[in-house]
């Protein structure tokens, strides 16, 4: 029976792309970026929280930041 895998795989096996580098400073603005979203999110969750919970409870919101506009889904 022949191995489905070998312990030295063949030198032309090798990942499609290389590996990604990201560089900190990139890293910690994307985090940055990350947080200012979550926080926009955060006030217009707020500012509808009232209405969601009295007609839409247990539903998923999806919110768009920039443009304060959400999705319910039941």
């Amino acid at each position: 029976m022949t191995p489905l895998s070998s312990a030295n795989p063949s030198p032309h096996q090798s990942r499609i792309l290389p590996k990604a580098t990201i560089s900190p400073a990139e890293l910690r603005d994307r985090k940055q970026q990350r947080s200012e979203t979550g926080k926009l999110c955060r006030e217009i969750f707020e500012r509808i929280r009232s209405e969601l919970i009295e007609n839409h409870y247990n539903c998923f919101i999806a919110i768009d930041a920039d443009t304060g506009n959400y999705f319910l889904n039941y």
